[in-house]
């Protein structure tokens, strides 16, 4: 997202119960739709792991 270690979180905490909801579905519905319903997951992963670096960035910690 780039905007602030808020948004980053924020994004990421809603992403990761979307992630369980469509694997949910896509498991009841058809299996082949796993990897397509992984989707979220990695994303989510993503906004964390932004969040921990606008952390560290703003601590001074330029990695």
């Amino acid at each position: 997202m780039c905007f602030s270690p808020e948004a980053s979180l924020s994004a990421g905490l809603v992403l990761l119960p979307a992630e369980a909801c469509a694997l949910s579905l896509a498991e009841r519905i058809d299996r082949r739709y796993l990897p397509l319903a992984a989707i979220p997951l990695i994303f989510g992963i993503q906004q964390l792991c932004e969040a921990v670096a606008w952390v560290g960035i703003r601590r001074g910690n330029h990695f």
